[in-house]
């Protein structure tokens, strides 16, 4: 099971692709975010 990454700009779609975790730069630390992870 993988989870749909899409990254979009206002003009388009740029990518479109399965990955298995996700981690993002945030104000106070990364942020990560993985396939089949419960909130």
């Amino acid at each position: 099971m993988a989870l749909k990454f899409e990254l979009v700009t206002p003009a388009r779609l740029e990518r479109s692709i399965d990955v298995h975790m996700v981690t993002v730069p945030g104000s106070e630390g990364d942020f990560s975010v993985l396939e089949g992870h419960a909130p």
